[in-house]
């Protein structure tokens, strides 16, 4: 079988979105592929209702679909302070590597909402999503005084409506 007559990975997955993005309601679509658009500049192109990096321009409540790749962070990414749908697209086959997030031991994944936002956010793995390895680190107390919580590793749910589906927790931890 000749391998040229099926499209590229990245360009069936991003038309696959586009096309559930145009029926869920969502506004923009932003495909974060980890190399031209990453999970952080998506997150903040859908939070800003502007183009950051590579990413296509959020537009009020967004869809960002996490390509089939491992998106280790080198920080934390930004809060999530707007609507925004994240999505793993499905491909037939599946490729060897799902869409992962990759705390690497380091790093807390997701925080949802702030002081003055409450955003609507889910998560739809389609069962091949992975948050992986994210953590959050309290702050050392001394003696007589308290230390900081350290909550939610791979999703810290501050503020706002959130909803999973088809999603694996892997190794997150919160000290």
């Amino acid at each position: 079988m000749n391998a040229n007559r099926f499209p590229p990975l990245a360009l069936l997955a991003g038309s696959i979105a586009m096309a559930l993005a145009t029926t869920s309601g969502y506004a923009a679509t932003i495909f974060a592929d980890g190399t031209i658009c990453t999970l952080a500049d998506a997150i903040t192109s859908a939070n800003t209702d502007t183009s950051v990096g590579n990413c296509n321009a959020g537009s009020s409540a967004d869809t960002i679909v996490i390509g089939y790749a491992t998106h280790s962070l080198t920080a934390e990414l930004p809060a999530i302070v707007s609507d925004i749908a994240f999505l793993a697209p499905v491909v037939s086959p599946l490729p060897p590597i799902p869409p992962t997030v990759n705390g690497d031991g380091t790093h807390r994944l997701f925080f949802i909402g702030d002081d003055t936002h409450a955003p609507t956010v889910s998560f739809t793995g389609n069962s091949v999503l992975v948050l992986n390895s994210g953590v959050a680190q309290g702050g050392n107390g001394t003696k007589g005084a308290g230390a900081g919580a350290g909550l939610g590793g791979g999703l810290f749910i501050y503020d706002g409506n959130v909803s999973v589906n088809g999603v694996t927790f892997s190794n997150n931890l919160a000290t």
